[in-house]
């Protein structure tokens, strides 16, 4: 029998028991200590702004770039990068390459920066800003 890979990677899985408050909330990420955190995300090309949207077990994530010879990836890892604070070095698109859905692995992220951002998009995207 083989392992279907959504189910695998479709919920929250945290090796880090201090981060499992919000578990319900924020689906699309796992974190893995020390210092990496493997995102799922649908990444949404030509869009008329960039804006990163947590949505069930996907963060959608719009950008202006048309998905043409990996420009699309590009600046998904370019908006990772500004998002997060982390060098473009650090941000890896595990699964999905030529694909709108996508698994990126940020490896040396600070988690309490990384969980300040994620309630900041949490909190935008509540009051629908």
């Amino acid at each position: 029998m083989s392992v279907n890979p959504r189910r695998v990677w479709g919920g929250m899985k945290q090796s880090n028991p201090a981060a499992s408050e919000n578990m319900s909330q924020q689906s699309w990420y796992t974190m893995e200590p020390p210092d990496s955190v493997v995102l799922e995300i649908k990444v949404i090309p030509r869009a008329r702004k960039k804006e990163a949207i947590p949505a069930g077990p996907v963060l959608k994530l719009k950008i202006n770039e048309p998905a043409v010879e990996g420009a699309a990836n590009k600046a998904l890892i370019k908006y990772l990068s500004a998002l997060f604070d982390i060098s473009t070095a650090h941000i890896v698109i595990l699964r999905g390459e030529h694909n709108r859905s996508k698994v990126v692995k940020l490896t040396g992220i600070d988690y309490v920066l990384f969980q300040t951002v994620v309630n900041r998009l949490i909190s935008k995207n509540a009051l629908g800003q």
